[in-house]
C-alpha cells in the first residue's frame, strides 16, 4: 500500500475494500498491520502514511461487523505500535495476543518438524524442550533444520548414513538462540496487562 507518491495507498487501501465487499463473504487479512497502521504521532509519520491510515479508518467503519459480510484480520508482532483509533472500538473489536509456545507444545513442535526424518533411539524431545524457553515456532523449525543438515553434511563429505541423534539436536542448539529477547517479551506482559 506504501507508495512512493502521495494518495496511490490510500486509493488501493479503497480499492481493496471495493473489491472485497463485491466478492462478500470475504475476509480481508493484512500482515505486519504496524506498517501501515502505525500511530500517527510518531515523528517519522509521513503525509502519505497518514493519508492511508485514515483511509482504513474510514473503511474500517464501513464494515459494521457482519452484516457486511466482511471479516478483517490483521496481525503484527508490535501492538503497542498502532495508531489508537484503529484500535478503538467498532474497528477492532477482538484482539488475540498469541504468546510463544509453552513446553508442552514446544514439544509438540519440535516432534512434528522431525516426524518425517530418521531418527536414533536417544532422541528425548521434553528434554529438548526444556532447553528452548522463548523459542518461537520459526525458532524451532530453525533448530531442527541445523539439526537435519549435520548428518547430511556427513552423508556428502564421508559417503556414510546414519539417523539424527540426541548430540546433532544439542549442537544445533549452540548456534540457534531464541529470536525473542526477555524485553520483548516483557513489552507483550505489559501490553497484555494494560489492554
Amino acid at each position: 500500500f506504501v507508495e512512493m507518491f502521495v494518495g496511490v495507498g490510500a486509493s488501493r487501501v479503497r480499492d481493496m475494500f471495493e473489491q472485497a465487499k463485491k466478492h462478500s463473504p470475504c475476509i480481508i487479512f493484512i500482515d505486519e498491520i504496524d506498517s501501515i497502521g502505525a500511530s500517527r504521532n510518531q515523528a517519522n509519520s509521513s503525509e502519505g502514511s497518514r493519508r492511508l491510515l485514515t483511509q482504513l479508518l474510514q473503511e474500517l467503519d464501513g464494515v459494521k461487523g457482519r452484516d457486511s459480510g466482511l471479516l478483517f484480520l490483521a496481525a503484527t508482532n508490535e501492538p503497542w505500535l498502532l495508531d489508537t483509533a484503529l484500535l478503538r472500538p467498532g474497528r477492532f473489536d477482538e484482539r488475540c495476543l498469541v504468546p510463544l509456545p509453552d513446553l508442552p507444545a514446544r514439544e509438540v513442535l519440535l516432534q512434528l518438524q522431525l516426524e518425517d526424518c530418521w531418527l536414533a533411539e536417544d532422541i528425548d524431545f521434553a528434554s529438548l524442550a526444556r532447553q528452548t524457553e522463548r523459542f518461537s515456532g520459526a525458532d524451532l523449525m530453525c533448530l531442527c533444520e541445523r539439526a537435519k543438515q549435520i548428518p547430511f553434511r556427513e552423508a556428502v563429505l564421508q559417503g556414510t548414513d546414519r539417523p539424527i541423534c540426541q548430540n546433532d539436536l544439542r549442537e544445533a542448539l549452540q548456534s540457534v538462540q531464541p529470536s525473542i529477547s526477555s524485553d520483548v517479551v516483557k513489552k507483550f506482559d505489559d501490553y497484555e496487562a494494560n489492554d
